[in-house]
Parts: C-alpha cells; structure tokens; sequence
C-alpha cells in the first residue's frame, strides 16, 4: 500500500492541480511549458498530481490555464485552478480520487 504522504500534497493558493494521468495520455511535455512560463522550481508533485502554485494574481493563473489547454489538457477534467483565499491558520491539501 502507497504511503498517504505521496498520494497527497499541502496546496498554496492560488495554484494549479493537474492529473499526471492526463498527462501521460495527451502526451503532455510539461518542463517546457512551464520553462516558456517562467517557472524557475520544480512543480509539487505526488504519486498522481502535479502541483504548480502559488501562482501571483489572476493574469498568472490564466496565463497557466492558456497553456495547458493549449497542449490539449481539458480544464477541470484533467487539471483545476485552486483560488481561495485562506485564513492563516487553514491549510489544503490536494489527493487524487
């Protein structure tokens, strides 16, 4: 049985949650996607997730959300944006169904 702490992961919002299953299936080459983005770390990531986030303001959430759907990915059903704002003392984590 997989440990709980790879199949989950803490979330910051405003982040991007996407499926690795989607990826694998359409193919998807993430790294330069988010190298084409800006992004300097490494995504979050967990036995079936991929966690980009926090992400800063609404343009840079879109941005995201463009180029994923650009390489084919299908919002909602292959990735999800997080925005919610938190109280300091809440925390989310992200787990694949």
């Amino acid at each position: 049985m997989a440990d709980d702490a790879s199949r989950s992961a803490p979330i910051a919002p405003p982040a991007i949650v996407i499926r690795k299953q989607a990826i694998a299936d359409k193919s998807v080459h993430l790294q330069p996607v988010l190298a084409d983005l800006g992004f300097r770390d490494a995504p979050t990531e967990t036995a079936d997730l991929v966690l980009l986030g926090p992400l800063f303001g609404a343009e840079a959430v879109m941005a995201v959300i463009r180029a994923l759907e650009g390489q084919g990915l299908v919002y909602v059903d292959d990735f999800y944006a997080v925005e919610v704002d938190l109280p300091d003392w809440l925390r989310l984590s992200a787990s694949c169904a």
